[in-house]
């Protein structure tokens, strides 16, 4: 395993959801930069949640296809996940966190 993959799999946390542990990772400058250009648009929540939210083996929840926009993949999300806007709210709000920084020392020890 490389650096860069040592250093990628490490950005994966637990969090809870509604009593539910998922795991999400924080995203890439690359993603912030996409997700930038239609932030105030449903499908930049999509966006953010598709490309955080990671199976218990690490591996992506969701996947850009080929042929898809950054916007058609928000709008996919959204259509396949469903959930209630509470809980949207609360995952984004979880993702943005990790995403505009690193964590808290004591977010860190409880990891």
């Amino acid at each position: 395993m490389s650096v860069i993959d040592r250093l990628r799999k490490r950005r994966f946390y637990p969090v809870t959801i509604d009593g539910e542990v998922i795991h999400i990772r924080a995203l890439l400058d690359s993603e912030l930069k996409t997700v930038s250009a239609f932030q105030n648009e449903d499908e930049s929540i999509g966006f953010a949640i598709g490309c955080s939210l990671i199976n218990e083996d690490k591996s992506d929840v969701f996947t850009i296809a080929a042929d898809e926009s950054a916007k058609q993949f928000g709008a996919r999300v959204l259509a396949e996940i469903n959930l209630p806007s509470d809980t949207k709210a609360e995952l984004t709000s979880k993702i943005l966190k990790l995403s505009n920084g690193p964590p808290s020392a004591e977010d860190l020890k409880k990891n």
